[in-house]
């Protein structure tokens, strides 16, 4: 595996220097500023409330061209807390990277990276929302994919997502994701698939596999609305025979967008050993009130069970509102979170308590936009506003 991931990042490489003709780039460098309120700052059956104040640098860098796109993403934070122990230079790191390649005009390849590192490893519990003490975390993961389209209504598809989740100085978990399959669209309106899922959990004390075979419809509803179903049995050695469910619904127009998901399958929680089984459904809905303001409100449940049975429910809903003024490269935004859960662990230990939390958050955010094109001659193109030389 290793071999190919490799692969794939010299053809990216060397499809930049091929793809160059005819490209825009773009440089976000952004400053945001803010407050955060938080009534249980350390996720504890008791909480303890505290105000922290962050500061986040971040630079978003693009690239276009007729056969290659990259997209990036850099940032960190520096924090201040009344309490002195949150107090850090260094609270969150993030960055990302993704190459896309059209290699040809039926071949393309796909290269993604994404690195955190946080105090606050709950937020790197992306599929379950689990919340966990306050310790330093990493999470990597990388995605390597290609698909090409055998015919112009078949298209076959592979992807590997290898992920490694660490608490420092403590405990570490991986999860290998191979997934490949075929698409074809069977009307202007319906699409049909049929995939393999293959998992492999990886801990300091055990390796736990896992197979599927997936069936998968969609349909267009209306216009810029869709539905998505996916379902198979899942076989492991551990669990025997299971079944693995994707259910998704999206609507997205220029008055309203919605999204509504439901997954049933297995993945992996920082600082808990083996195979997680998940339960999770959720609901977001994006008002865009305004060509400047939109109004957004998300909404889930989460029910993970680990090896003895032992569960974990998380209950979340999150309301927030941004605002651009005159379009220009400042944006104010506001949040409101809460969080109830039901188990906690705590090191190894379980306990059947609950865990209520809730956030408060202003921000300000700064973006300047800088964009230059390309032309094959030489010429610079045109420059969007805020361009620079």
């Amino acid at each position: 595996m290793r071999k190919l991931i490799f692969f794939l990042i010299v053809v990216e490489l060397v499809a930049v220097q091929r793809a160059w003709a005819q490209s825009n780039t773009t440089f976000v460098p952004s400053l945001s500023f803010g407050t955060v309120y938080d009534d249980n700052l350390f996720a504890k059956i008791k909480g303890d409330p505290g105000t922290m104040t962050i500061l986040r640098p971040a630079l978003e860098a693009n690239y276009e061209g007729p056969r290659l796109t990259v997209t990036s993403l850099l940032s960190f934070d520096v924090q201040h807390s009344n309490f002195a122990e949150l107090s850090t230079l260094d609270a969150r790191r993030h960055a990302d990277v993704d190459l896309k390649h059209r290699a040809t005009e039926a071949l393309t390849l796909d290269f993604g990276v994404r690195y955190d590192r946080s105090e606050t490893p709950g937020e790197l519990n992306l599929d379950t929302g689990v919340l966990g003490q306050r310790v330093i975390a990493e999470r990597l993961e990388l995605v390597p994919s290609l698909a090409y389209r055998a015919t112009p209504r078949t298209t076959f598809n592979a992807s590997y997502n290898g992920v490694t989740e660490t608490i420092i100085d403590q405990i570490s978990g991986g999860l290998n994701i191979f997934r490949a399959g075929v698409t074809h669209q069977a009307s202007p309106l319906d699409e049909i698939s049929v995939s393999y899922l293959g998992r492999r959990f990886v801990d300091a004390l055990d390796t736990h596999e896992s197979n599927a075979v997936l069936v998968g419809w969609t349909r267009e509803l209306a216009f810029q609305t869709r539905l998505t179903l996916q379902a198979g049995p899942r076989v492991s050695p551990d669990k025997g025979l299971d079944a693995e469910i994707v259910a998704g619904f999206v609507r997205s127009t220029n008055r309203l967008r919605i999204g509504l998901d439901y997954w049933h399958g297995e993945t992996i929680i920082l600082g808990i050993l083996g195979p997680v089984a998940v339960d999770t459904g959720t609901a977001k809905l994006v008002w865009p009130t305004t060509p400047r303001t939109e109004i957004g409100f998300t909404t889930g449940v989460t029910d993970s069970t680990i090896f003895g049975n032992q569960n974990v429910r998380v209950y979340r809903a999150i309301f927030l509102g941004a605002w651009t003024p005159g379009g220009g490269p400042y944006t104010f935004s506001a949040s409101y979170g809460a969080e109830s859960q039901r188990g906690l662990f705590l090191g190894s230990q379980y306990l059947n308590d609950q865990v209520m939390r809730q956030t408060f958050s202003l921000n300000v955010t700064i973006a300047p936009r800088l964009s230059r094109s390309f032309r094959p001659t030489g010429e610079p193109g045109v420059h969007t506003q805020g361009a620079s030389q």
